[in-house]
């Protein structure tokens, strides 16, 4: 089956979970690419594109980062940050429409206590952290990306609810399939390949199937 974009996929009519697994499956993707001195140019939901056969998660416009100052990387990752969210918060929104593109990040800052509820509420926190705290300040959230959140709450609950268990197998599953080598196919020039940083998603992958043993 052909990769499809968020717009074609109808990505704003899927449940709840199945868009935290979105987000967490394209969080880690973002950070493997940071890890590799890689940022994200374009998180409109036309240039995201999605393998239901692999469960993958493709950036269609990434490029290097100018690391020739510490401030131009950090800027980078923490616009992606912003970027992701951005998506999300849009993705929330019931009448929001893919084709449409994102809402402004200063309005979404703004406005931002009138929509929190459009968040799950182990999300929330995170958002706000990012979309208002980390716009208005440049404060970056601790912790950076979503996926670590999500690992972090679960932990600190001693125990996962069932949604989070199903979520957090999901993006295991989708890491697993990084690291397999049929998965290195070319998807025209301008994608980066998931798999070829499968090596950094295997200690994040493997501290979610940890926490999946013991909180299961």
């Amino acid at each position: 089956m052909e990769r499809i974009n968020l717009v074609d996929l109808g990505f704003n009519s899927l449940g709840m979970d199945e868009k935290r697994y979105f987000f967490i499956t394209m969080d880690m993707v973002m950070k493997n690419l940071h890890n590799h001195n890689q940022m994200i140019t374009s998180f409109m939901p036309q240039d995201i594109y999605y393998d239901p056969d692999t469960k993958l998660i493709y950036y269609n416009k990434v490029s290097s980062i100018d690391d020739r100052s510490a401030d131009s990387k950090e800027d980078a990752i923490r616009d992606n940050i912003i970027g992701l969210s951005t998506l999300a918060f849009c993705s929330y929104l019931k009448t929001y429409d893919p084709k449409d593109g994102l809402l402004n990040n200063g309005v979404i800052a703004t406005e931002f206590n009138k929509f929190g509820e459009i968040f799950n509420e182990d999300d929330k926190d995170y958002y706000r952290k990012v979309l208002v705290d980390c716009y208005n300040t440049k404060t970056m959230p601790v912790p950076l990306y979503y996926s670590e959140t999500i690992l972090e709450k679960a932990q600190q609950r001693n125990s996962a609810d069932k949604s989070d268990n199903k979520i957090l197998s999901f993006a295991t599953e989708a890491g697993r399939l990084m690291t397999d080598k049929n998965q290195e196919a070319a998807f025209g020039t301008q994608f980066f390949l998931v798999s070829m940083v499968a090596c950094t998603v295997l200690v994040s992958i493997g501290y979610i199937i940890y926490l999946l043993s013991i909180f299961s």
